[in-house]
């Protein structure tokens, strides 16, 4: 379970924190608040430069005039642990120094894109492909599901 969110210079979000409470959480604002990013913010957190590649390029990440970003997300891992993911990225690339896991006793336990990306996955028992099939909808998606009356099964 994600427990908590930090984004610098992502997007359009100078810099923004968020709590993450057990249940629903509604992020609600204006167009352009924000609220798309963060959800973003958290998708790349936890799958780094696969989640980016196909999608984005990392200057169309990085605010405009910032010189990087930087995310962090906390969360439980299903050990129940509790993990921080930190990705820092410029324009050109991830840095990665500076991307990485540390557990509760703040012992670095994966650094890099790929294995911070394969630690996550291990932690959370989520795949990349499940979280974005599963658990993570774009902005209007629900509205054409709804409309559509599109439905799914899991099998």
């Amino acid at each position: 379970m994600i427990t908590r969110v930090e984004v610098e210079n992502f997007r359009s979000i100078v810099k923004g924190k968020a709590i993450i409470t057990e249940g629903i959480n509604f992020i609600h604002g204006p167009n352009g608040a924000g609220k798309t990013s963060l959800l973003e913010a958290i998708a790349i957190a936890l799958y780094g430069s696969e989640w980016v590649r196909g999608r984005y390029r990392l200057g169309d990440l990085v605010r405009r005039g910032a010189s990087s970003s930087v995310i962090r997300v906390e969360y439980v891992g299903i050990d129940g642990r509790r993990y921080l993911v930190q990705r820092v990225f410029n324009t050109e690339k991830t840095l990665e120094s500076q991307t990485y896991v540390i557990d509760e006793s703040g012992r670095r336990v994966a650094a890099r894109d790929r294995e911070v990306t394969q630690f996550v996955v291990k932690t959370t028992g989520i795949s990349m492909e499940t979280f974005s099939e599963l658990l993570y909808v774009r902005q209007g998606e629900i509205r054409d599901i709804l409309r559509t009356g599109r439905r799914g099964s899991l099998s």
